[in-house]
């Protein structure tokens, strides 16, 4: 489980609990509230609420919201990432139609 140490509102290091406090030892859940607190410690989020028809992922620089470090933020999808994914989707079903029926048709 990914932890972030803190300076107020900077992140100052992200990395699993086990590797940034080798020698605490730690329920089988990780760290507790009161541990955070004692060491400037918060938790870590790889993902935010985001609409997945006009947004996608993109990693970014740590940053504090409401006490969780995030280390992706929403973007709005652009025209090349909605192409792919558009012509992936279509692969991967004409892929599963000929798989299963061993053909494809083509309505224009």
């Amino acid at each position: 489980m990914l932890i972030a140490i803190v300076n107020g509102q900077t992140v100052e290091q992200v990395a699993d609990y086990r590797s940034l406090f080798p020698n605490t030892s730690f329920p089988s859940n990780g760290p507790n509230a009161d541990f955070y607190t004692q060491y400037s410690c918060l938790p870590v989020s790889n993902f935010v609420i985001y609409d997945q028809e006009t947004q996608e992922l993109q990693p970014t620089e740590p940053y504090i919201q409401n006490n969780v470090v995030y280390t992706v933020k929403a973007v709005a999808k652009t025209i090349e990432s909605t192409t792919t994914a558009s012509a992936t989707t279509i692969i991967g079903t004409s892929n599963a139609t000929i798989a299963s029926t061993g053909t494809f048709t083509v309505n224009v």
